[in-house]
């Protein structure tokens, strides 16, 4: 049985985008997520079904450590680099916790709230990425 999993999205996790209102062809309002949102989810889901092969989603509580690593400034010197271990940038960390948390749903966890437990950094490197660490905390058969 699973009880953890451990994966990592390469790239620099965009913050969650707000809905976006547009008209349908009949001129209703539709109410829809940005396609930068929506690519970014996709991306974060498919790094999770890797490493969870044919695994189903969790079905309890769970905790969740997430680790972004965001890429440094351009102008800063090596000396700067090596004294700034967090990150203080955009987006804001609760965005891009959101777009991966939005993301593993119906993957890692059949629903947001299982959350029960979560650790979340972000730090500069030379490599943008995130590190995603999900475990089971108590085992619990389905409804």
């Amino acid at each position: 049985m699973l009880t953890q999993i451990v994966f990592t999205v390469p790239g620099e996790i965009l913050g969650k985008e707000r809905p976006r209102v547009g008209r349908s062809a009949s001129g209703a309002p539709v109410v829809f997520t940005p396609k930068r949102t929506l690519n970014a989810e996709k991306a974060i889901g498919w790094s999770c079904k890797a490493a969870m092969g044919a695994w189903p989603p969790f079905d309890g509580p769970v905790h969740v450590e997430i680790a972004f690593e965001i890429a440094w400034p351009v102008k800063w010197s090596a000396a700067q680099r090596e004294m700034h271990k967090f990150a203080i940038a955009r987006p804001d960390i609760d965005n891009s916790l959101k777009t991966i948390l939005d993301a593993l749903r119906r993957i890692a966890w059949r629903d947001d709230t299982q959350v029960a437990k979560l650790s979340v950094e972000r730090g500069y490197s030379a490599t943008p990425q995130a590190h995603v660490r999900i475990e089971q905390l108590e085992p619990r058969g389905r409804r």
